[in-house]
């Protein structure tokens, strides 16, 4: 379905949400019609204020999601994702554009998705959502938009029979994927400031996918983000999936339900707490290897077994091999690591661990294992003064 009015154009560089304030500048003149329509154009709306936090970032980035996200659970009214994409999609002014800030390929890669999904709606028979996927590079928004690419040619052409198949495509597309879609949509601008590169914008953008549709967990977000950017693009992706989860919500049709939603944003909350853990254990490290220059671990590899151990709980043997595995076999060196690792473990936020049982073992444990090294340690020192005390007897 086309929509006849004017529809607002995608900005590259700031991926702020101009319909939503100018709807929102409307609204406050007609209910307030009686005011001088000066005053009523220098109310700022809810769209602007988010938007600017947004551009902003820092801490109040969370604190103005969650608002949006209730404000959204106030207007929301379809929450079908067919009905979500129809309304995102209709948005896009202009689908060339949009193809740009989602991929950016060469023209001779575009000009050989193009021919694979024209080739496929031209088939007699009706081709699955799962080869128009493998002709956009496995992507369904790509999919989706050479789909409408194809579909305004046809339709300038008055090739009736080719936008009934393409529009028959479209649907079955958006059955299977349609909430891919729309977040694909609703977050391409964000992702697009995140890197030009095609492949960096897809990894951007499947793990945004699997963060909102799978809800996956902060530690599942931490490690993607983590294999894929490394250490040092881990901060830089952290804040792309928060900023487009913001567009995302400021969106008029959204992914997913607000819920939903607010549920990924509590998952990127942890994971953003995650990286101040990350910053312990690599103090921690740094101190250790400043008295052992042996020790070589990396601080994300020790961040994600602790991050593992706190979700499914500390073992014994889990601890003695950590130990092992950080600093060695040298009792004393084990010692000083584990008092350490009790100093850092009492810090994680409680958010970090599955249950409260699994933080007080572990507590306990470590507090058992320093107390037997501590016992240790002052028998071994008796006996090195009593051989000492023989030897000079002697």
């Amino acid at each position: 379905m086309r929509i006849n009015h004017p529809l607002p154009k995608i900005h590259h560089h700031h991926p702020t949400h101009t319909t939503g304030d100018k709807q929102d500048e409307i609204d406050v003149r007609e209910s307030n019609s009686s005011n001088d329509a000066r005053t009523a154009n220098k109310v700022k709306s809810p769209e602007g204020e988010f938007a600017e936090v947004v551009a902003k970032g820092g801490s109040q980035l969370a604190e103005a999601i969650e608002n949006r996200l209730k404000l959204n659970e106030q207007r929301i009214t379809n929450t079908r994702p067919a009905g979500r994409l129809r309304i995102a999609v209709d948005k896009i002014e202009r689908l060339a554009e949009l193809y740009q800030l989602l991929d950016d390929r060469p023209s001779e890669t575009q000009n050989k998705q193009h021919a694979a999904i024209n080739a496929l709606t031209s088939r007699e028979a009706p081709a699955s959502p799962e080869e128009y996927l493998s002709a956009a590079n496995d992507d369904p928004v790509i999919a989706d938009t050479l789909l409408r690419i194809s579909l305004e040619k046809a339709q300038k052409k008055q090739d009736s029979a080719a936008v009934e198949k393409i529009q028959l495509a479209l649907a079955t597309l958006s059955s299977k994927f349609g909430e891919q879609i729309v977040a694909g949509v609703n977050t391409a601008a964000a992702i697009s400031l995140f890197s030009t590169q095609p492949e960096q914008k897809q990894a951007m953008r499947q793990i945004y996918y699997n963060s909102v549709i799978g809800q996956q967990s902060s530690g599942a977000i931490f490690d993607a983000l983590l294999d894929k950017f490394g250490k040092e693009g881990f901060v830089p992706a952290l804040r792309t999936l928060q900023r487009a989860l913001a567009d995302d919500i400021a969106a008029f049709a959204p992914s997913m339900t607000p819920v939903a939603l607010r549920k990924v944003l509590n998952g990127l909350n942890d994971t953003r707490t995650i990286t101040h853990t990350m910053a312990a254990v690599d103090t921690l490290l740094q101190r250790l290897n400043n008295k052992y220059p042996h020790i070589s671990l990396d601080g994300s590899q020790l961040t994600r077994r602790l991050l593992n151990l706190t979700q499914n709980g500390f073992k014994p043997q889990d601890i003695a091999n950590l130990g092992l595995e950080v600093v060695g076999q040298q009792p004393h060196h084990q010692s000083v690591f584990f008092n350490q690792l009790l100093s850092l473990l009492q810090k994680l936020p409680a958010t970090l661990w599955r249950e409260e049982k699994n933080r007080g073992g572990a507590l306990a444990m470590l507090r058992t294992l320093i107390g037997e090294y501590a016992t240790w340690e002052q028998k071994t020192t008796r006996k090195t003064k009593y051989r000492s005390s023989l030897n000079a007897r002697s």
